[in-house]
């Protein structure tokens, strides 16, 4: 009998390890209304069902993913080494959302999970097949300054946009105020002058930050602006 191959995985500052089967290669939450939510329409409802499981699936191990999903939700490390053990696929999707892991840990901001993820393999361009979100675009929604500069650091594309509303990582946290991503955001390049639509009107960073008097984001995207300009 051949033995299912096993890797050890251990990170942090808690010295967490998890051992795996196999190597592994706008102000509402983003599960329901507002400016960044997950759109419900009926036009997506084929976009999702292209996202299902495998044919042929049992019950057992959907609710497997299911349970790797809600741990992830939930930061919970320990349940999470023990599904990952058990040789669940770290980019199944949740059989409701179709998300990922990644997508929700980064979401929830469970950074030292995030990192655990990406040190498997995880895909960090996974998108929310309802809107094309990715791990990296909730990070920045949530304000989670460690996750998002963990996303960049392994590739993660800045310039990723909500199909609903065309905002972008940087679009969304600049309207949240979220100073330390914006930052992170545009040193890796991304572009100050997007437009998306924000509460009937389409804005653009600057002008939702100037709105909302995000004091620190304004400064952050002038100086971005000022110096893009004199580059040309």
């Amino acid at each position: 009998m051949t033995s299912t191959p096993l890797r050890r995985v251990c990170i942090g500052l808690s010295g967490l390890c998890i051992v795996t089967a196999g190597a592994y290669a706008e102000d509402e939450p983003a599960t329901s209304g507002g400016l960044d939510a997950n759109p419900e329409a009926a036009e997506h409802v084929d976009a999702r069902s292209q996202q299902a499981e495998p044919e042929g699936m049992d019950a057992d191990a959907e609710a497997r993913i299911d349970a790797l999903w809600h741990a992830a939700a939930e930061g919970n490390l320990e349940r999470f080494g023990r599904l990952l053990a058990e040789g669940v696929d770290i980019d199944a999707r949740q059989p409701e959302t179709f998300t990922t892991a990644l997508w929700i840990a980064a979401q929830e901001g469970h950074t030292e999970l995030v990192q655990i993820l990406l040190q498997l393999g995880s895909d960090v361009e996974a998108k929310d097949p309802a809107d094309g979100r990715t791990a990296l675009f909730q990070a920045a929604q949530g304000g989670h300054a460690e996750i998002v500069e963990l996303l960049l650091a392994h590739g993660a594309e800045v310039e990723v946009t909500s199909a609903r509303t065309g905002a972008t990582p940087l679009f969304i946290a600049s309207a949240r105020g979220h100073a330390d991503v914006v930052r992170l955001l545009l040193a890796a390049n991304a572009k100050v002058d997007v437009a998306a639509r924000a509460e009937g009107r389409v804005d653009t960073p600057l002008g939702i930050a100037k709105e909302r008097q995000h004091v620190a984001v304004i400064a952050l995207l002038e100086a971005a602006m000022a110096t893009s300009f004199d580059a040309h």
